[in-house]
């Protein structure tokens, strides 16, 4: 598979980067499908996204998480609901699949459906919740995210 060129500025992924001759491959393609996203390389995503689910079958759900988010920045609504749709089928405990799905249905109006997702996404992984807070795209549904932070505070 040919890689695309990344230089990682400092961030959440340069750490894991760095650290990559302790990381499988497969992990590392993923940190470096996030850094094409953070870099707004919507095209290359999409490219480097297809190789990375033919080099690391594996980690196709997370691949496609990160295609759906490339898709629905260039405005593709349908493609990135079927690509998150996929990689929820392919691994229900993607949260970041249903959290940016969430997302996607906020955008299209779907809102007790991206609350439900929301949800879903914080019960796999509670910390999302802080960035769901600051999320600008949850702006419409943002008393509700308000309310599950504050039932997680309370168990």
């Amino acid at each position: 598979m040919s890689e695309p060129a990344i230089e990682f500025a400092d961030g959440w992924h340069s750490g894991y980067y760095q650290h990559g001759q302790q990381l499988p491959p497969d992990v590392v393609a993923i940190v470096k499908g996030w850094h094409l996203i953070e870099q707004k390389d919507y095209d290359t995503v999409l490219t480097y996204c297809e190789d990375s689910i033919a080099a690391y079958p594996k980690q196709s759900a997370g691949f496609l998480t990160i295609r759906g988010v490339a898709l629905m920045q260039l405005g593709l609504l349908e493609s990135a609901m079927e690509t998150f749709d996929q990689a929820i089928q392919l691994n229900q405990n993607d949260s970041l699949a249903w959290y940016n799905r969430a997302c996607l249905r906020v955008k299209q109006g779907q809102l007790e459906e991206a609350i439900a997702d929301l949800k879903h996404a914080l019960e796999l992984h509670p910390e999302l919740v802080d960035t769901a807070m600051n999320d600008e795209d949850f702006d419409p549904i943002r008393d509700q995210i308000q309310f599950l932070n504050e039932q997680k505070s309370q168990i």
